[in-house]
């Protein structure tokens, strides 16, 4: 192989490297956003529970609140949902810290 050949093939390898560390970069970004989104959903069913509970308890109702809760857990829902389908496949329907959902024995792809 002559030197120019070999100056080709290091440029093509080190722009695989650069494309797939920035493949990375870009799936934890997202995996953040995930996790985020996580905090905000369990925080938001915590307060619609917590005002059913409440209005229950005092006996009153205030169904245009509770529907506005509703719809805003419906939002994160599938804020949620679009972030985990841009990660692709092997990710959808699992957690992407603890790894529940996959199959026993199985790990994630990362």
């Amino acid at each position: 192989m002559d030197f120019n050949k070999i100056k080709e093939m290091g440029l093509e390898y080190a722009e695989k490297g650069r494309n797939a560390a920035m493949d990375l970069a870009e799936r934890g970004r997202t995996q953040a956003k995930i996790v985020s989104e996580q905090t905000k959903l369990a925080r938001a069913q915590r307060q619609l529970g917590a005002l059913v509970y409440s209005l229950a308890k005092g006996n009153e109702e205030n169904q245009p609140l509770v529907d506005k809760y509703i719809e805003m857990i419906g939002s994160i829902e599938a804020n949620l949902n679009a972030l985990k389908e841009s990660l692709g496949p092997c990710c959808r329907g699992h957690h992407p810290r603890s790894g529940r959902g996959a199959r026993r024995g199985q790990r994630h792809h990362r």
